[in-house]
């Protein structure tokens, strides 16, 4: 069988693959193998047609520093073929290894229902469950083998940028090149996930708060590391312009760009205070940061839920800036100087001690204007997360005078 693989086979011995857990200190070796999967069997795919192109969360881990990588054991799928000509290639997938394997099951598919049953669909989505070998552990009661989600949206035109990505790396593993939206279309792509009331994944399935977090945590670093250029804002604009009309189509709803932006910053001003909080909201958002970052994050990524909230309040802050950009009232360039000032002032509140802490935090709490139940416990969280609870587009001229000798 390992002469069929496209990526080195070296990959997916257990040595390798215990190396990397050990290495960038993960708690598990499943879903590192599961996630090397999943770029093997895209590779295998795009071998048989060249019409699928990455997206989700394994397309973000190819972008971020090794680092910053996270595990995944699914694959989304952008395509223009239709679910009859997707279901096609599987089989191709799966009859070029069939006389190969250890086992009949492997690389076997069977069509599989949205997650959790989500009330209506909303892209032209199908679902797949793609048995594959693993070295690593059995699971779903199979033997030597484990169950691969493929998600597959078929599109009649593609509302995404689209690369070639010559030299992809995973954990510092060399793969072969591959076809993967760009690093705007990705952000925009995933941006629209956390619009609750419209076309996120909670409008589809009001409990599933670990895929919220994946959401979340991509688009931290996402933004982080490549949000300050322009060509990065202008897929993002593609990708909103062209993919929200389509996800809207498919919930049979009459809004704009503009109202569903608006449902992303409203949707995150009822978690950004998560923290503060001892409402089912709050607790079922820590249970599953909890079991999130034990199944897919590094070690030195398992902050505390203050760290996540002061994350959704950036994103939060970046989508008022694109809402402020769609109506004139900046341009992309006052959004990259933004960017670009608050690295600066990160590391200006990373470089605080003592007092010096204190009297920031009073500082940033003058800014604050909320419940008084939040501001409480708001008051000693750490620097930074209070900072971004309330950095908002409107005071962002005078909260950036507290740190205007250093940017």
């Amino acid at each position: 069988m390992e002469r069929l693989l496209i990526n080195n086979p070296d990959y997916f011995k257990p040595e390798t693959i215990e190396s990397i857990r050990k290495e960038f200190k993960f708690s598990q070796s499943i879903h590192i193998e599961m996630l090397l999967w999943d770029f093997e069997i895209f590779a295998q795919l795009t071998a048989i047609h060249k019409d699928f192109v990455l997206k989700g969360g394994a397309a973000t881990q190819i972008y971020l520093p090794v680092e910053k990588q996270r595990a995944s054991r699914d694959i989304d799928l952008a395509t223009t073929l239709t679910e009859k000509e997707v279901e096609t290639e599987l089989n191709a997938v799966k009859k070029r290894f069939e006389e190969r394997v250890s086992n009949n099951e492997h690389f076997t598919w069977s069509s599989a229902k949205p997650p959790r049953e989500p009330k209506k669909k909303i892209e032209e989505l199908h679902c797949y469950e793609l048995i594959i070998p693993t070295k690593i552990g059995s699971s779903f009661g199979k033997q030597n083998a484990s169950i691969l989600k493929i998600d597959a949206i078929c599109y009649d035109k593609l509302p995404f940028k689209v690369i070639n990505l010559e030299a992809p790396t995973l954990f510092n593993l060399n793969l072969k090149p591959f076809p993967i939206i760009s690093k705007g279309s990705l952000i925009g792509d995933k941006l629209l996930t956390l619009a609750d009331s419209t076309v996120g994944i909670l409008a589809k399935n009001e409990d599933d708060y670990e895929s919220y977090f994946k959401q979340i945590y991509d688009l931290t670093y996402l933004i982080d590391f490549f949000i300050a250029n322009e060509e990065v804002l202008n897929d993002i604009f593609f990708t909103i312009e062209h993919l929200t009309p389509i996800e809207l189509k498919y919930r049979k709803m009459d809004k704009s760009i503009k109202e569903v932006l608006i449902d992303i910053i409203e949707s995150l001003e009822k978690k950004k205070y998560f923290d503060c909080g001892s409402s089912e909201l709050s607790q079922n958002l820590r249970d599953s940061i909890t079991n999130f970052r034990a199944n897919y994050l590094n070690k030195e990524e398992w902050l505390i839920p203050d760290y996540w909230a002061a994350r959704i309040s950036k994103i939060q802050f970046f989508t008022k800036l694109l809402l402020n950009l769609i109506e004139n009232q900046i341009k992309a360039d006052d959004i990259i100087s933004i960017f670009e000032k608050l690295k600066k002032i990160e590391i200006q509140l990373a470089d605080l001690s003592g007092d010096d802490i204190k009297k920031m935090q009073q500082a940033l709490m003058s800014y604050y204007k909320g419940d008084a139940k939040i501001g409480k416990p708001l008051k000693n969280k750490p620097v930074k997360t209070v900072f971004y609870r309330v950095l908002d587009a409107k005071n962002w001229i005078d909260l950036s005078k507290l740190f205007w000798d250093e940017i």
